[in-house]
């Protein structure tokens, strides 16, 4: 019983003497239109350091995040590049050749004083700029990583100049101490196949399954579907992937989804049959 009453963080009782707080920085009494209030102080203590390593491990993933965003740059390193950027505009060597001016003349300046408007623009230039060489980074490390000649080599045999030129791209690309999901951004997406592919690809699997009249009667449906709504499609789907990472992970997550309510809704009706059959054989074998 004690160790259920230490487990309980609050435990409130009606009473005529008031709020009482047990166990809470020694032993304090509050009165309160007859409201009993006990506080353990142990599981409140608990609470605390329960929330605060909740938040710390919250700070700890959005860092994390932030980190794999700029990867292979780093944080550090864009701070120290927007320094470089304001040190130059103040000594008078402008890197930016007017754009801090305008950025400073048509944003900052209606907002702030002359002098942090000028520091903002810096700043803002340089993050901007710093994004830029990021995003080519990252886009070129995701073209060399397309690359899969690598996986054919020959073992013990010289490699040819264009491996070795690849290689020493990555190595010049590639950042460093990456994290589990630093190169998450940068890998190659899935390819897209071409129409012709697709329907090569369908009338191949689906072969053995007809004779020869059926297939070329499907053989017929697979150039029809290409003349009419195959090309349209397509596009479709192009514009898809272009914008997404994996463009079958949406369709097949719904795909699964029908599948398992099918399945489910078969389930129950097969249940239900069941458990009406059972109730129909005990009601005749009772008369």
């Amino acid at each position: 019983m004690a160790e259920a009453h230490e487990a309980v963080a609050f435990q409130f009782t009606v009473g005529a003497e008031g709020i009482d707080l047990k166990h809470f920085l020694y032993m304090y009494t509050i009165y309160l239109i007859g409201v009993s209030v006990n506080l353990s102080y142990d599981v409140f203590k608990a609470l605390i350091y329960s929330g605060l390593r909740s938040w710390k491990l919250r700070c700890r993933r959005t860092l994390n995040s932030l980190h794999n965003t700029l990867y292979p740059g780093h944080p550090v390193r864009g701070i120290a590049w927007c320094g470089i950027i304001y040190t130059c505009y103040i000594k008078g060597h402008d890197p930016s050749y007017h754009i801090i001016d305008w950025i400073d003349s048509h944003i900052f300046r209606r907002y702030f004083a002359p002098h942090n408007s000028k520091v903002l623009g810096c700043i803002a230039f340089g993050a901007g700029t710093y994004l830029v060489l990021i995003q080519i980074r990252q886009y070129s490390l995701k073209i060399l990583f397309s690359y899969h000649g690598w996986m054919y080599h020959e073992h013990g045999q010289s490699m040819g100049l264009g491996q070795k030129l690849w290689g020493g791209l990555v190595k010049l690309f590639i950042g460093r101490n990456p994290s589990l999901y630093s190169y998450q951004s940068v890998l190659p997406t899935l390819p897209l196949p071409s129409l012709d592919d697709t329907l090569k690809k369908y009338l191949r699997s689906v072969r053995p399954l007809y004779d020869d009249a059926e297939y070329h009667q499907m053989e017929i449906l697979a150039e029809e579907f290409k003349q009419t709504i195959g090309r349209k499609l397509q596009r479709y789907l192009w514009l898809k992937w272009l914008i997404s990472t994996n463009y079958v992970t949406k369709i097949l997550f719904k795909k699964n989804n029908i599948r398992f309510s099918i399945r489910l809704r078969t389930l129950g009706i097969g249940l239900v049959g069941k458990i009406c059959l059972f109730t129909w054989s005990i009601t005749n074998n009772g008369q």
